[in-house]
């Protein structure tokens, strides 16, 4: 092998590196999800369910105060349920994810795509 086709072996590794998605929640963060999923009497179903609830009403709030540069300034409370739930995900075994699919799915299906930030959506779909 040659000097150049190793450095764009290695160019070529760095980038299919880059692609795939990284979310590094700090371990609080991880812990916060943990706490969530331990809760007993809220089952992961229903936690999904009631993040899908807030978006929308955070979304027919925007709409009815038609607050879009105040939204902006606000702090993003989307964004973080979302963080929540994607860590909640990440540490939820897929089985588990597979009998909460009707509730993904409604998430997906009922949030309000164009009232969230950008990042929000990002994550809504990872």
């Amino acid at each position: 092998m040659t000097r150049s086709s190793l450095t764009s072996q290695k160019q070529l590794i760095l980038r299919s590196e880059s692609d795939q998605s990284s979310f590094d929640y700090s371990p609080t963060q991880l812990d916060i999800a943990d706490l969530l999923l331990n809760i007993k009497v809220l089952p992961f179903e229903n936690l999904i369910s009631t993040v899908a609830e807030a978006l929308k009403e955070s979304a027919s709030k925007i709409v009815k105060s038609n607050a879009a540069i105040e939204k902006q300034s606000a702090f993003p409370i989307e964004l973080a349920l979302l963080e929540i739930l994607h860590g909640c995900v990440r540490t939820t075994p897929s089985s588990a994810l597979y009998n909460c699919w009707s509730s993904l799915q409604a998430l997906f299906v009922e949030s309000p795509i164009m009232s969230l930030p950008p990042k929000a959506v990002f994550i809504q779909f990872m």
